[in-house]
């Protein structure tokens, strides 16, 4: 064996150390996604059962109650209660929105999301709220809330899911 037929073994050798470095490094890189994607999803279910939890807590429930009857005729200090959820409600489905763009989250959940907060916004006081201030949202996220409002696939309002929601306790209204 002459010193050109070792380099070439020793060539061949280093290819194929690339190449099964290049499919560790590859199956790794898959691995780290789905851990993120998987930490992403977490994340996101505390943070939908952590405003869940906020809405179900006097002084809120009682504003949100009276937001979805009228949010205009509602005192100002429970409608700053109500905007506070509602506004996080939005921004979640944002947060979601930019998520799933970037592929860390699936369309159904971002879906599910979306009918979840357009629920809020179909009610009464939900309409009211969104005429008032769907300008202080970025513009995608009020496009695509408008769109789907506008397709008239509706969930129902979160008041027939949330039946709390309803009563003649609904807050105070001016």
């Amino acid at each position: 064996m002459t010193l050109q037929d070792l380099g070439a073994i020793g060539e061949f050798l280093g290819l194929f150390a690339i190449l099964v470095t290049l499919f560790y490094l590859a199956r790794q890189t898959r691995q780290n996604v789905d851990i993120n994607r998987g930490k992403e999803t977490r994340g996101l279910i505390n943070q939908f059962n952590a405003y869940l939890r906020l809405m179900a807590n006097p002084p809120y429930l009682g504003a949100m109650r009276s937001a979805m009857v009228s949010y205009r005729r509602m005192h100002a200090d429970a409608q700053a209660l109500a905007f506070v959820v509602l506004a996080q409600w939005v921004n979640f489905y944002e947060q979601l929105m930019y998520a799933r763009q970037s592929g860390l989250i699936p369309e159904p959940v971002e879906n599910a999301v979306r009918a979840y907060v357009v629920a809020f916004l179909i009610t009464p006081g939900g309409k009211e709220f969104w005429e008032d201030f769907r300008h202080v949202f970025g513009v995608e996220v009020s496009s695509k809330l408008d769109d789907f409002i506008a397709s008239g696939e509706l969930p129902p309002p979160i008041t027939e899911t949330y039946r709390w929601l309803q009563g003649e306790e609904a807050g105070p209204l001016d």
